[in-house]
C-alpha cells in the first residue's frame, strides 16, 4: 500500500480518537443525579378542595394550609434493610427536595402523624383518607427551595422492630397561609429517598426531632443547615470543577487549536499529491 493510501486512512483514525476521546467528557458535564438511598413505596398527598380528587401520579407532594389542607403520605419498604443498620449507630435519613414554599418564612415545627390504616397511593383522596394518630415526634419544615433532610430515626427503629406497624408517615400542619411543596418519587432528578448515615459530629441531627425549648431548636437548626449546605456546595464545586461547563469550553478551543497544528504540519511533511 503507497504512502497516500495510507494518509487519508491516518487522518480519519486521529480524528475518530479525538472524538471518541472528547464525546464521553460532554456527556459528564451534566450527569443526571442518582440518589443512592431507598425510594418511597408509594407517595402522594390529598387536598381537601378536592376531596375526591388523587395525586398519586404527580410529581409533587404538598402539606400545608393557603385556601385547603394538604396532608403528604410516604411509605417505604424495609424489606432490603434490616434492623442491624440502626444498631450500628447509623441515622434513618429522609431526603426531600423542597420546590416551593408560601407563607411562613421561618422553619415551621411539624408533628409526624401515622395513618391507623393502610393507603393505596393511586386511591387515596381526602375523603377515603386513613385517620391519623400522633407518633410523638415532631420535624422542622424549612422554607427555603433545596434539599432538606429529616431525621427518622426513632420512627424507623419502631416499624424495624414491629413496635408499630409500618402504614407509612404523614406530614400536615393547620398554620394559616403555609405551605410546603416537594418533589414525589414521580420526579426522576429529585425523588425523595431515605439513607443511612452516620450520625453529623455534633452527634445531633440536622433536622432535629427531640425535645428543646424553642430558642435551642431554632439556634441549633439554622447552625445545621448552615454546615449542610456549605458542605454540599464544597462537595459539588470539587467534584465538578474539572469538567464544569465553564472549563470544558476554553479546554476544548485548545485542544482543537493543538490539534488542527498538528494536521497542518502533518499534511506539510507528507503532502497527499
Amino acid at each position: 500500500m503507497g504512502v497516500a493510501k495510507i494518509k487519508p486512512t491516518l487522518v480519519f483514525i486521529i480524528f475518530f480518537s479525538y472524538f471518541s476521546l472528547a464525546l464521553p467528557v460532554f456527556a459528564q458535564t451534566n450527569p443526571s443525579p442518582s440518589p443512592k438511598g431507598l425510594l418511597p413505596e408509594k407517595d402522594t398527598y390529598v387536598n381537601s378542595a378536592y376531596p375526591n380528587d388523587n395525586f398519586g401520579q404527580k410529581n409533587q407532594l404538598s402539606a400545608g394550609f393557603t385556601s385547603s389542607s394538604n396532608i403528604i403520605f410516604l411509605k417505604f419498604n424495609f424489606e432490603q434493610f434490616p434492623e442491624s443498620q440502626l444498631n450500628q449507630g447509623k441515622k434513618a435519613i429522609l431526603n426531600l427536595y423542597l420546590s416551593n414554599s408560601t407563607g411562613e418564612t421561618k422553619p415551621i415545627e411539624v408533628e409526624l402523624l401515622l395513618p391507623k390504616t393502610d393507603w393505596e397511593e393511586n386511591e387515596l383522596n381526602w375523603n377515603n383518607k386513613p385517620s391519623l394518630y400522633s407518633s410523638g415526634l415532631t420535624t422542622q419544615l424549612e422554607a427555603t427551595p433545596g434539599a432538606q433532610k429529616i431525621d427518622l430515626t426513632d420512627l424507623v427503629k419502631q416499624w424495624l422492630t414491629n413496635e408499630t406497624e409500618n402504614r407509612g408517615v404523614a406530614f400536615y400542619h393547620n398554620l394559616e397561609n403555609f405551605s410546603r411543596t416537594f418533589c414525589s418519587k414521580e420526579d426522576e432528578k429529585k425523588p425523595p429517598y431515605l439513607t443511612f448515615e452516620e450520625p453529623t459530629p455534633s452527634g445531633k441531627p440536622q433536622i432535629l426531632n427531640q425535645t428543646l425549648n424553642e430558642g435551642e431548636k431554632k439556634g441549633l437548626l439554622a447552625l445545621e443547615i448552615v454546615k449542610t449546605k456549605v458542605k454540599g456546595v464544597q462537595k459539588q464545586k470539587s467534584v465538578q470543577n474539572l469538567i464544569s461547563e465553564k472549563s470544558i469550553l476554553p479546554l476544548t478551543i485548545l485542544w482543537l487549536l493543538a490539534f488542527s497544528g498538528f494536521l497542518i504540519k502533518l499534511f506539510k511533511e507528507f503532502p497527499l499529491a
